[in-house]
């Protein structure tokens, strides 16, 4: 027997993903706590660059949630990038630890003029590396902890293969150049080329349904003419 009371209890609520400006506010009011986590500063560039890209890029999963992983993601790295030991201290150490066990040889071997210089070369590495890690300590505050535009793109981009250039490059003043950057690689078709720059504007600047994708073309001509090739090209701007 049914029971009504129990089927209210349960009964199915759809949440629809928001809206790249609603994932921007979102992630707005979710700042501080990120900002507090990573100890860095969240611009609201970055913010905005979060939710437009990762809804472009970012095919597998939605909004919200995979614009609030590119800010963690992107704190996370700024605060690895302030705590990790340059290069330069690494090659120290393991002079310091190559000498070490040269000194303790040469004491094995009882040739102890050798490990008296190698004692020697040893602290003057030993003193060499606390020079280096107090200037690496007192430079830290030097280092950059501001998640912005180009820290998304570039977390983004490790992430889809994506160059960051074109992540970054302004949407506007790429997609004045489509028919220019199209015709690098394709000579002549004027019409078709100029219908494909017109049909991705368009989807561009919101002028089409967001659940249907920016075009579909079918390339039609004798062998020869550039069929593969545009589409080839056209997938690459894209």
């Amino acid at each position: 027997e049914k029971d009504a009371a129990l089927e209210r209890r349960f009964q199915p609520i759809q949440v629809h993903e928001p809206t790249i400006a609603e994932t921007i506010e979102i992630l707005k009011g979710l700042r501080e706590r990120y900002e507090n986590h990573h100890h860095v500063t969240i611009t609201d560039g970055a913010l905005q660059a979060a939710a437009e890209l990762s809804a472009r890029y970012i095919q597998d999963r939605h909004l919200p949630d995979k614009a609030i992983d590119l800010i963690d993601e992107a704190g996370a790295r700024l605060r690895i990038k302030r705590l990790t030991a340059p290069p330069e201290l690494k090659e120290i150490d393991a002079k310091v630890a190559k000498v070490s066990g040269e000194k303790d040889k040469a004491i094995k071997d009882q040739d102890f003029e050798k490990a008296a210089e190698l004692r020697d070369r040893q602290e003057k590495l030993e003193s060499e590396r606390k020079e280096k890690e107090k200037a690496w300590r007192e430079g830290e505050s030097d280092v950059s902890m501001t998640v912005d535009e180009d820290v998304i793109a570039q977390v983004i981009s490790s992430t889809t293969g994506i160059p960051v250039f074109k992540l970054t490059q302004a949407e506007s003043k790429k997609l004045l150049n489509m028919e220019k950057e199209l015709h690098k690689r394709i000579i002549g078709q004027d019409d078709a080329v100029t219908a494909l720059s017109r049909s991705v504007r368009r989807s561009r600047v919101g002028l089409k349904d967001p659940k249907r994708p920016s075009g579909s073309f079918i390339f039609a001509g004798p062998t020869g003419v550039g069929k593969t090739e545009l589409a080839k090209a056209l997938a690459e701007f894209l």
